[in-house]
This record gives C-alpha cells, structure tokens and sequence, in this order.
C-alpha cells in the first residue's frame, strides 16, 4: 500500500472540512467553533502549489444565511 501524494492529503483535508462545516450548519455556535478551528488551515490551502487543491478551496459551497 502507498502512502497517499501531498496533493491527496491537502484535497482530503479540504473535503473533511467542507464536510464538517456542513454537519454543524444548523447550529451556530457549534458553527463558530469549527470555523475557529478549521477556517485558517483551509485558507492556507487556497495558496497551495496543487492547482486541483486551489480549485477545490475555491469551489466550496456558500454557507447558508
């Protein structure tokens, strides 16, 4: 078994977010915190060398209002 690229963990880790984000949608302070913990690391993947990491960053679902 291979260990995953650098490319598939960061496109990884921004699917899990997107996720979460989503899961706690509904409940704002659940929301807050989650964004508090996993805004700036999904931030930093919109500048990641991986064309496909900075795509994924960027198409990401608006949150609801």
């Amino acid at each position: 078994m291979t260990n995953p690229s650098t490319e598939q963990r960061e496109l990884a880790l921004v699917e899990k977010v997107d996720f979460r984000i989503l899961g706690v949608s509904n409940n704002e302070e659940k929301l807050q915190q989650l964004l508090k913990t996993y805004l700036p690391p999904l931030l930093l993947k919109a500048g990641s060398e991986y064309a496909s990491v900075r795509n994924k960053v960027s198409s990401q679902p608006a949150l609801p209002t």
